[in-house]
């Protein structure tokens, strides 16, 4: 049975029941757990490369109920660069979490207060990623190695923010120095560590912890192998939950569909409590219609959290027309901005540098389109781009265009620029017309009853 066939409905007790059409239980009530503390129950993974600015927009038109997170930022990038680095409105993005990595209670601390001072709804901090340069700094998952450290990050976290946001906690299994038999979460072994470590980061004060349900290695796997080779055992999720009942868990690792994640949730193993919540991943990157455009009326989301002011409930779309219209006039914006958040500097719009950026603001149309006629969109959307470019850079006055092209060498090397000359570097650069390009594509090769579909 799809998701979509599902609907949540109040049960006596105001907890919310799984039903299908038939008006059948698919098994237990479904409860807000007070530990979320205004969290809703589905929310999309923090992950370098995918989760910036740009697809959290994408995001947000196809669920106004969804959590979002950033991309997991270095304490000190924040404490040092502020609001460059936190550039976001939350009138625009409604629920998001600010994830920060460090290893200092201190700098965490100040990193989590500027975050609550730019509006991100709370702050979550990473104890589960396995990168080589997140170990060498001594922080993501090899905390998990140092329990009494992550308690008084936490601790501090929650005394900056004056408790007035959620401080949470994102973490795997366990870890593991290096890839052999011990890799795989074992009860009798693991889980008495994973337990303490989660106490302990209760007692400091977090309500809500993410658990990825598998141990991340150390020594011998690269990150992506990681979130694929380390076994999962989704049984811990609904063990803590179990034994840490004042404590929601949200369990993640390897959820693909929506009907899965309501499983997830309203299937609970026989002597265990539920889970609080689900979080996907990779597969919200590569099918984010299919998974968020459906979720705001699923059995998921319906009725369980405050709902998200009407402003954000007025950006959601309906079909994936719209939603492309969306990611392109989001792009067109992006271009003619005077500021490139990624390189905290002014943005000069020469031909190259608008190449640039249309990887970066491409990439969540991108995973809009797939299927019949898509391969003919992205490689036509690519070429479409690179001709402007090339025609530009022709047609450009040669002596504009050097000038033009050494401030943004200076720029890049954080060179003074005076704002007069970045006007003048601006003024004559003619913007890339991205919309109408993959306008033309989309009307071309795309289904139209594909594209008009409404939300499943």
């Amino acid at each position: 049975m799809g998701v979509a066939s599902m609907a949540a409905a109040a049960s006596t007790d105001g907890s919310m029941e799984v039903v299908d059409d038939n008006d059948k239980v698919v098994d237990g009530p479904m409860h807000y757990h007070p530990g979320l503390r205004g969290h809703p129950r589905f929310s999309v993974a923090p992950m370098m490369q995918f989760t910036d600015r740009h697809f959290r927009t994408l995001c947000r038109t196809l669920s106004s109920n969804t959590a979002l997170y950033t991309e997991m930022v270095n304490c000190n990038a924040v404490r040092l660069s502020r609001d460059d680095v936190l550039d976001w409105n939350p009138d625009d993005e409604g629920y998001v979490v600010c994830q920060i990595g460090g290893n200092e209670p201190n700098a965490m601390a100040e990193a989590a207060a500027i975050a609550h001072e730019r509006g991100y709804s709370e702050v979550n901090i990473n104890c589960g990623c396995p990168s080589d340069r997140v170990e060498k700094g001594c922080f993501g998952a090899s905390l998990m190695t140092q329990p009494e450290l992550v308690g008084d990050i936490v601790r501090a976290c929650v005394e900056a923010v004056r408790d007035e946001i959620p401080i949470t906690v994102k973490c795997r299994l366990g870890t593991e120095q290096k890839m052999g038999l011990k890799a795989d979460f074992d009860f009798e072994r693991d889980y008495p560590k994973l337990l303490h470590f989660c106490q302990i980061v209760r007692d400091a004060g977090c309500t809500h912890i993410i658990l990825h349900t598998r141990k991340a290695v150390l020594g011998g796997l690269s990150t992506d192998e990681n979130r694929r080779v380390p076994m999962l055992c989704r049984e811990a999720a609904w063990r803590l939950a179990t034994d840490l009942p004042d404590v929601a868990i949200t369990a993640n690792g390897q959820f693909k569909t929506l009907s899965e994640c309501a499983a997830a949730l309203a299937n609970t193993p026989e002597g265990c409590r539920p889970i609080a919540g689900v979080m996907v991943g990779r597969a919200a990157c590569a099918h984010p219609w299919e998974l968020l455009s459906a979720a705001d009326e699923s059995c998921i989301l319906s009725d369980l959290a405050p709902p998200p002011p009407p402003a954000i409930q007025a950006l959601r779309v309906r079909t994936r027309r719209d939603a492309i219209a969306a990611c392109l006039s989001h792009c067109a914006r992006e271009l003619s901005s005077e500021y490139d958040t990624r390189h905290r500097s002014f943005f000069i719009p020469t031909p190259s540098e608008q190449r640039r950026l249309c990887t970066i603001l491409l990439k969540p149309t991108g995973s809009l389109i797939y299927g019949r006629g898509s391969k003919k969109v992205k490689s036509g959307m690519w070429d479409g781009i690179d001709a402007w470019c090339r025609e530009t850079k022709e047609s450009l006055d040669p002596k504009v265009l050097a000038q033009s092209e050494e401030v943004v060498r200076l720029l890049r090397n954080r060179g003074e620029v005076p704002r007069e000359r970045v006007d003048a570097a601006r003024r004559h650069l003619p913007l890339c017309p991205v919309k109408a390009i993959v306008d033309q594509l989309v009307r071309a090769h795309l289904p139209i009853e594909w594209l008009d579909a409404p939300t499943d």
